[in-house]
């Protein structure tokens, strides 16, 4: 008897757990810096990161798409 209730009350604790609530994604509170040949030595200096391996490629602006 205990296992037909369990069996009974199983699906609906699942169907509960992937319902999505929202509509829209939410806002993203983080804070960004867009990096630029004129104030990328400003930010990051002379870290050896930097010098290595970021400093060897041109810095180009991300392509941004809202179409998913």
């Amino acid at each position: 008897m205990i296992l037909i209730l369990v069996l009974l009350v199983f699906p609906t604790v699942i169907e509960n757990c992937l319902v999505v609530k929202s509509v829209e994604p939410p806002k993203c509170e983080c804070q960004s810096l867009a990096l630029s040949t004129s104030n990328i030595l400003s930010i990051i200096g002379n870290h050896e990161f930097y010098k290595s391996n970021i400093s060897k490629y041109s810095i180009h602006a991300p392509k941004i798409s809202t179409d998913d």
